[in-house]
């Protein structure tokens, strides 16, 4: 029988516990999706366990406790972009607008080019009635878009194509 004596020998073993994870979720075991990702040796990958809970959550419509792992990610890595997503769909589903905006701004700040993160703070700006900050946003949006089509955000060259 062969013994590993550390994660470094079978960098992958770390995976294990998210695979069952994520099942169980999909079959809405949230108990055991909940212990699966959070045993002791996740803790080098504390995020990704942390967010694996919060879309176990958001998956069974428990957004409230979704929201508090949300919170969680963000403080322990704030780099997590989808947390600031997640936390930002939570408050307007509770009609909480202007902590929907705060959301959606910081990620919009942390990934300018990301066309989805501009459009969601243009439609919260909209509700909010703040038309004329919804008019950049959503412009941005559609610059994006159109910029990823032609090629210039992925550094692919565009396609063209011959008329019929």
């Amino acid at each position: 029988m062969l013994c590993l004596q550390s994660p470094a020998e079978e960098p992958n073993l770390h995976l294990i516990p998210f695979m069952v994870a994520e099942n169980a979720a999909r079959h809405r075991a949230l108990a055991e999706a909940e212990k699966q990702f959070s045993p002791p040796e996740a803790q080098p990958i504390f995020s990704s366990s942390v967010m694996g809970l919060a879309r176990t959550y958001v998956a069974s419509g428990q957004g409230r406790a979704s929201a508090a792992w949300l919170e969680l990610a963000v403080h322990e890595n704030p780099p997590q972009l989808l947390a600031y997503h997640g936390l930002g769909w939570w408050a307007r589903q509770q009609k909480n607008l202007e902590e929907a905006r705060r959301s959606r701004r910081k990620l919009s700040r942390k990934k300018p080019n990301y066309a989805p993160s501009q459009q969601e703070l243009g439609n919260c700006l909209v509700e909010l009635q703040r038309y004329t900050e919804s008019a950049g946003a959503l412009t941005r949006a559609a610059a994006i878009g159109r910029r990823m089509r032609c090629g210039e955000l992925s550094g692919r060259r565009p396609i063209r194509t011959r008329a019929a």
